[in-house]
């Protein structure tokens, strides 16, 4: 009901100008990861920008299965992960 009663108000273009500030707001905290990644990951990881979205997946260099050293080293510096969000971790033999 709520959804419909936006739509009704913003109509056709208030409509595309909300879906247009979106994009530019999910580009933007796309931009600020990747360089993070940039500065912090150069060298040590590999991943591809994302063409939609704002969520990277990184592979380690050197590393098989990344799991410890997320449980043991970013949890300890309160690095979060979303809530109900799966991570699958490939372990590469």
């Amino acid at each position: 009901l709520l959804v419909s009663q936006l739509l009704y108000q913003w109509g056709e273009e208030g409509f595309l100008a909300h879906v247009d500030r979106v994009i530019d707001f999910y580009r933007k905290q796309r931009d600020a990861l990747l360089a993070a990644a940039d500065k912090w990951l150069s060298g040590l990881a590999e991943w591809q920008v994302p063409t939609a979205g704002m969520f990277l997946w990184v592979k380690i260099k050197g590393l098989h299965d990344v799991r410890k050293l997320i449980e043991e080293k970013a949890f300890k510096k309160e690095v979060k992960q979303e809530e109900k969000l799966h991570f699958f971790f490939k372990v590469i033999s």
